[in-house]
């Protein structure tokens, strides 16, 4: 019985000595928001969640990155960036214009794809968004289109 005490006693210690002690703020988790173009405010989105656009239409993904505390991580410290961009190559044209920013472009072609944000740094995190690219004539018009042809008519209307 003697003989196991110390062992006992320092078992504590080694694994707090294999534990890291994470006092610095890393990425751990992050939110999502979608903002099509002509919307005032942008939708939450979960990862996994499919993301519909009319051919034609833009959208801006918005990464909110929190830290191992639930916390916002400061986003001019993080980064984000797409795991295989030529995976949505000729549906989703996809650009960065901040770290934590996206804009998605859709083309004219209907279609699916996968696409994958990545955080870079201590955990790798990996995100998937399933994007779907819809006919204007399954959606209706776009708040442009639709701009684009009352004005016509009413200028053909009172032109008269």
């Amino acid at each position: 019985m003697r003989a196991l005490l110390p062992v006992a006693l320092l078992v504590p210690a080694m694994l707090a000595a294999q534990s890291p002690q994470w006092s610095r703020p890393y990425v751990a988790d992050a939110r999502f928001w979608l903002q099509k173009a002509g919307e005032r405010r942008g939708q939450p989105l979960i990862a996994g969640q499919t993301v519909e656009l009319e051919a034609g239409q833009e959208a801006t993904l918005t990464v909110e990155p929190q830290d191992q505390w639930g916390r916002p991580f400061p986003p001019e410290i993080s980064g984000f960036f797409v795991d295989d961009p030529r995976s949505c190559q000729g549906l989703v044209t996809v650009e960065s214009s901040s770290p934590t920013t996206f804009r998605l472009k859709a083309g004219t072609e209907r279609g699916r794809c996968q696409l994958r944000l990545v955080a870079a740094g201590n955990l790798n995190l990996e995100w998937a968004f399933s994007l779907k690219v819809a006919s204007v004539a399954h959606g209706g018009y776009t708040r442009g289109q639709a701009e684009y042809i009352a004005t016509r008519l009413y200028r053909a209307l009172l032109g008269r």
